[in-house]
């Protein structure tokens, strides 16, 4: 995807979120490591897209306290995993569960060549 997409996307409505710079496990990497993907992945897109990034989703949705820490001292507002499950005002904005919206597989087609 170029600068030129992400500008197409942003004039459409849509909100870009980070998900890591190579989508490594991060639970099986050096907290070093671990630490410039979550800011890297931030940094690089904040760069391209030129629109602040606020939200994380953690590959794979591996997820522990050290990583949750990162991420919010990276300055992300939230972080998503793959737990499913509902939202509360209890809920660590950082280590937020998805509720499934389709039971079925599917596949979302995006041509970036013409009018979205």
């Amino acid at each position: 995807m170029t600068r030129e997409h992400l500008g197409v996307l942003d004039q459409k409505g849509f909100e870009f979120g980070s998900h890591s710079v190579t989508h490594p496990h991060l639970t099986l990497i050096s907290e070093k490591n671990a630490f410039q993907e979550i800011r890297d992945s931030r940094m690089e897109l904040q760069r391209l897209s030129k629109t602040p990034i606020s939200s994380f989703a953690y590959p794979y949705g591996d997820y522990n306290a050290a990583l949750v820490r990162m991420v919010q001292d990276v300055g992300y507002d939230a972080a998503l995993t793959i737990r499913e499950g509902n939202c509360s005002q209890d809920s660590d904005v950082h280590a937020l569960p998805r509720k499934q919206v389709l039971k079925t597989p599917f596949i979302i087609c995006l041509s970036l060549r013409g009018p979205l």
